[in-house]
């Protein structure tokens, strides 16, 4: 799959409100990783109420599972029932709670899957697919600022603004004022060319995608849990997953500063 289709995929999801697939079943999978997260944070109390919640939208969707298999929807009842009374069991360590929710939650993958009514692909990769939309517009924002800018003319400009520098230091211990002040003119007017040429540019070739793919994504992606971080770490100002914002800042700008390195190591 493309990325022109994938990103066609979700322009068509804003398109009819952000939603894709089935309602009941994105919000099961929506408060599954919310219980998740919390019990990942600590918070029990939280992770037993969209465990609950989880639950409700389950029993709307039982129906439709029980026509393809007894067996498994016996096994997904009985697994939400032990999940919730181990989460306040303290013998019971946070790893292993989290990876019964995870088993749960696979148990639901595949029987919704089975009976038709799946988790959209745009919610089941949706690491994946934020980290190679952000890729790829972080690559077209690159290309436009390296063609759309003069690097070599910039270049002379900035060996002549430190040339002129140099001068004014040498200038001022002599205390010819004149002349330092003819040069900081000459200065002002390269500092204005520079930034008439390149910073505008880049300002907007590197916002004005990131802004539109927060729009785009955040119509679809608003309250999900994106990503999560590796190894059950609690980062800084993150926490123990991504929701949209912070993934997308982590790929775009990653992406951004990569390509920019590859591409346009002039501009640096």
């Amino acid at each position: 799959m493309t990325v022109a289709t994938i990103i066609s995929t979700i322009l068509a999801s804003v398109a009819v409100k952000g939603h894709v697939g089935n309602r009941t079943v994105e919000d099961m999978f929506r408060h599954i990783d919310d219980s998740i997260a919390a019990i990942r944070n600590g918070r029990i109390s939280n992770a037993k109420n969209e465990l609950a919640r989880a639950y409700g939208q389950y029993l709307r969707i039982r129906g439709v599972i029980e026509n393809f298999d007894d067996a498994l929807v016996d096994q997904i009842n009985g697994d939400f029932v032990s999940l919730y009374s181990k989460l306040d069991n303290q013998d019971i360590s946070r790893e292993e709670k989290e990876s019964l929710a995870r088993d749960l939650r696979g148990k639901l993958l595949s029987a919704t899957g089975e009976a038709g009514v799946g988790l959209h692909f745009i919610y089941r990769y949706s690491a994946i697919l934020v980290f190679v939309i952000s890729t790829f517009f972080a690559s077209v924002s690159t290309i436009l600022c390296k063609y759309s800018v003069d690097w070599s003319r910039l270049k002379e400009i900035q060996a002549e603004a430190e040339e002129i520098r140099r001068e004014m230091r040498e200038i001022r211990l002599k205390k010819k004022f004149k002349q330092a002040r003819e040069l900081e003119t000459r200065l002002a007017e390269l500092g204005e060319q520079v930034s008439g040429w390149t910073t505008e540019k880049q300002v907007i070739f590197l916002l004005v995608p990131y802004f539109l793919l927060w729009a785009l994504l955040g119509w679809i992606y608003r309250g999900w849990v994106v990503a999560w971080v590796p190894l059950g770490m609690n980062l800084p100002l993150i926490g123990t997953h991504f929701g949209l914002l912070p993934w997308l800042i982590v790929t775009y700008f990653g992406s951004v500063i990569f390509f920019r390195q590859l591409l346009v190591r002039e501009g640096w």
